[in-house]
């Protein structure tokens, strides 16, 4: 698949990381097709960390993904592997595991202050483009 997606998390916001993370993108040759600015609530938390609902660090991910604005973005990739790309940049989930190469590595300063969510497969793509961009921006980014 040439597409990914994330959320620059409201760290990244907060520290103005967002030109830097886009420089890292395409730097790895993934470019920004789309960048959106939210404000989550619950309901979009549960749809983009579904995986880590019930575990013990949830209520304070979720606590912290509602403190600020975020950046939600699409990229595209020239190879059909823009997800595991983007997934091998942006590092381990705890930046303490990621490699100093990645994103995490440099930015993130604990599991849920890691700077970035990228999704995690075509499946959840869909699903969070779906529910973070109209129909409209959608056709738009992909016409």
């Amino acid at each position: 698949m040439k597409y990914s997606s994330g959320i620059i998390k409201p760290d990244g916001v907060e520290r103005n990381l967002q030109d830097k993370i886009f420089d890292w993108f395409l730097d790895s040759g993934l470019v920004v097709l789309f960048q959106k600015t939210l404000m989550l609530n619950q309901g979009d938390i549960a749809i983009v960390y579904k995986y880590c609902m019930g575990t013990n660090h949830y209520p304070e991910l979720e606590k912290f993904m509602m403190s600020g604005p975020v950046i939600f973005y699409v990229v595209k990739s020239n190879s059909d592997e823009a997800v595991d790309s983007l997934n091998r940049l942006v590092g381990s989930t705890d930046p303490k595991n990621s490699l100093k190469e990645t994103i995490r590595g440099t930015y993130g300063t604990s599991v849920a202050r890691n700077v970035i969510h990228s999704t995690q497969n075509k499946e959840t793509f869909k699903t969070e483009i779906e529910h973070f961009l109209t129909k409209r921006e959608i056709l738009d980014m992909f016409i």
